[in-house]
């Protein structure tokens, strides 16, 4: 009957504290597994350039197309496209900065290129109407040409990724973001 009375005790005190405290087990510092390492981040830059390039090769494309046919839409089309396409491209991979900064350098510099171009050419004391043309013409395409160059350097988007230490039988998780 003691020993009875003694079951009915130590089952009573034991619900009792599982439903007051979780029960605590010490373990001999020997069979402690080790802390795991601290994850480390890495930054890892992703090149999207070719994307940007390959907007600028359609929309000259176009470009080229309007002046070979005396057509005024693809050329039109050609024009918008190497104006706001590498800006969608930066908007696409979460890079605003970087699509303001392309929308106002792509026609700076195209515009900028033709006024050095038609200023650089020599039209003498009895040139054409038309002297300049030539030169504009080719600063207008030097200009598209840098800042496409420009464009597709600064087309990269930063991401921090962990590296993790697996050890043993676990394995550490993290998170990554873009920059």
């Amino acid at each position: 009957m003691k020993c009875a009375l003694v079951i009915v005790t130590l089952l009573a005190m034991t619900s009792s504290v599982r439903a007051e405290e979780p029960a605590w087990v010490i373990v001999p510092p020997s069979l402690t597994p080790p802390a795991p390492p601290p994850v480390e981040l890495q930054r890892v830059e992703q090149w999207y350039g070719h994307q940007t390039i390959l907007v600028d090769l359609a929309s000259a494309g176009g470009i080229v197309v309007g002046i070979v046919s005396e057509s005024a839409a693809p050329a039109i089309l050609g024009l918008a496209g190497f104006w706001l396409g590498a800006p969608a491209v930066h908007l696409a991979h979460g890079e605003s900065g970087r699509a303001v900064a392309s929308f106002l350098m792509r026609p700076g510099l195209v515009v900028g290129g033709a006024y050095l171009g038609a200023g650089l050419e020599d039209c003498g004391s009895g040139g054409s109407e038309f002297c300049g043309l030539g030169g504009a013409l080719l600063g207008s395409v030097v200009g598209l040409g840098v800042a496409s160059a420009i464009d597709a350097a600064w087309s990269y988007e930063m991401t921090v990724a962990p590296i993790v230490h697996p050890r043993g039988e676990s394995c550490g998780l993290g998170l990554s973001g873009s920059f």
